[in-house]
């Protein structure tokens, strides 16, 4: 079955056909997840120092809630902005 090219109420009603409500999916099933990466400070001990210190970490974000429109390319802004500072 091919998806390209169908307008989204065609898309719509395919899954209507299959006992599926668009509008009632968790945000995250409508338009996807975000996966994003950020520093965090964390303690740990030096041993070679033998002090402790914080360190900066990267974690893996996940958002399940991603804005649409506007809000989207905002969101994907300001991710690109913070991306540019370090």
């Amino acid at each position: 079955m091919k998806l390209s090219g169908k307008s989204v109420e065609a898309k719509k009603e395919m899954l209507r056909e299959n006992g599926i409500d668009f509008n009632t999916l968790p945000a995250w099933q409508r338009h996807g997840v975000g996966l994003k990466r950020t520093a965090v400070e964390k303690d740990g001990y030096n041993p070679v120092l033998k002090r402790k210190e914080v360190t900066s970490r990267n974690i893996l974000q996940t958002d399940y809630e991603l804005p649409t429109g506007e809000d989207y390319s905002q969101y994907i802004l300001k991710i690109l902005q913070a991306g540019q500072r370090k």
